[in-house]
């Protein structure tokens, strides 16, 4: 029992030990946070991915349209050769055409058999083939594109939930200072009840004051910690691991956010770039039905 229970702390400290030192800790700036989800986040990966698979698939389009050569070989070894019988007293098996005195085997087939052959063929006309060679570079475009907006939505999710969690700093210490103010009018109307200058009713008031803060800040700290959660998962990061943001959310950064629409140009978005090759795309796509 005694090695069973040593066996046991020791796992147990294993595990421990494994887990903790799995564990990292990240301090990250926005901008480190950005540079860490391009690299790491899953959608960002598959964005990527599709465009490699579409240099794929272009190069099989391409090799479709030159001449393709085949080949074949065919080696038989027979090890037993079918034969017939034919028996004895048949004209022409035996000497000078005579009939044979004893049964004859006849083989029918050779021992070894070979063949080899080759085909060229070339298409002349295909209508799917010819629109898929003009398509390539509008296609590796449209992947390409569609990265930069997966990109670019990423980082406009992970900024606004970093920011918020930054102020939602401001927002805890807010509650703090508020639950101490309450807490010293708590004291001091106890002071005034006990001289008899109040009566019970306002101590009762303020302390619901404070329960109601005090759950305000619980909900608070919830959603702190789901939008850490959420973070992670845009970032690409381990839930296990640690985040501590470094960043401050000053006046001056969200004036430069503030979008000027007298000098805006919708051309220059991404999303509106994509459609605009989906449209060619389709354009293509007519072609090839109409070919």
């Amino acid at each position: 029992m005694i090695r069973t229970k040593i066996a046991t702390v020791a796992l147990l400290l294993i595990v421990f030990a494994q887990t903790t030192f799995s564990q990292q800790t990240h301090q990250f700036t926005l901008q480190q946070a950005l540079e860490y989800a391009q690299k790491n986040n899953v959608q960002v990966k598959n964005a990527l991915l599709d465009i490699k698979l579409q240099e794929q698939v272009n190069r099989e389009v391409t090799g479709t349209a030159f001449p393709q050569i085949n080949g074949s070989a065919d080696v038989t070894d027979n090890l037993k050769i079918p034969f017939s019988i034919i028996p004895a007293g048949t004209p022409g098996f035996g000497e000078n055409g005579a009939p044979s005195t004893e049964d004859f085997r006849l083989a029918f087939g050779i021992k070894w058999n070979s063949s080899a052959g080759v085909s060229v063929s070339q298409i002349l006309f295909d209508g799917q083939v010819f629109t898929g060679l003009q398509a390539r570079k509008t296609l590796i475009d449209f992947k390409e594109k569609n990265a930069e907006v997966t990109a670019e939505q990423i980082r406009t999710s992970l900024t606004k939930v970093y920011y918020q969690l930054v102020l939602s700093r401001v927002q805890i210490a807010l509650l703090d200072s508020n639950m101490k103010l309450i807490e010293k009018n708590i004291h001091d109307t106890k002071i005034m009840y006990d001289n008899g200058f109040v009566e019970k009713l306002e101590i009762d008031k303020l302390e619901v004051q404070l329960s109601n803060v005090r759950s305000q800040r619980i909900q608070v700290l919830n959603s702190v910690n789901n939008g850490y959660l959420g973070l992670k998962v845009l970032m690409g990061m381990p839930v296990k691991d640690q985040l501590i943001l470094t960043d401050d959310l000053s006046d001056d950064e969200i004036k430069e956010g503030a979008l000027e629409t007298g000098s805006f140009n919708y051309a220059q978005r991404l999303d509106y770039q994509t459609a605009e090759l989906g449209l060619k795309l389709n354009e293509y796509d007519i072609q090839r039905y109409k070919k």
